[in-house]
């Protein structure tokens, strides 16, 4: 074999190695998708077209709750309330890791009418240095924050007044 012949099977044998890791890296991705349910918190990476709905049950209310200031960064792009559900659509850097979404309050509503209450989602993106662009839409359950006496509510995300989105319960 000359030595032409031989860089060129090397370099054969490269490719085709890198394409089997490739395709095992998919798979694995592909299996942490199919086992995420809806009490794990974590969200399996997607691409930036992929809209797939990560659903949680509740939001945790903890009177002892304090922000922790911020978390790893991310946009919230769109609320909206459908039904019991608070929809949010996110916005982050990454998909090498698993990232966890997680929604906070302490369960303290304002002296308002109609009442209102902070909501702290946080985003941990543990680590994930990768640069996709990744958009995922969030689900949470407002049942059991319905305030008694009154049809409707006001949640403030983040602290954000301009993040507030109205909740009609009857």
């Amino acid at each position: 074999m000359n030595r032409k012949s031989l860089v060129l099977f090397s370099f054969a044998i490269i490719g085709l190695s890198a394409c089997s890791a490739f395709k095992e890296k998919r798979a694995q991705r592909r299996a942490v998708e199919s086992k995420n349910d809806s009490s794990e918190m974590a969200m399996s990476n997607t691409s930036t077209d992929d809209f797939a709905l990560a659903v949680w049950p509740e939001i945790e209310v903890n009177r002892a709750y304090v922000w922790p200031g911020g978390t790893d960064p991310f946009n919230i792009l769109s609320q909206k309330v459908e039904g019991d559900s608070l929809k949010i659509t996110v916005e982050f850097g990454g998909g090498c890791r698993d990232h966890i979404f997680k929604m906070n309050s302490t369960g303290a509503w304002m002296k308002s009418m109609p009442p209102k209450m902070n909501l702290w989602l946080e985003h941990e993106g543990n680590d994930d240095n990768c640069r996709a662009l990744i958009r995922k839409d969030l689900s949470f359950d407002l049942k059991p924050l319905r305030y008694d006496g009154s049809e409707s509510v006001i949640f403030i995300l983040n602290g954000d007044e301009d993040k507030s989105i109205k909740y009609s319960h009857r």
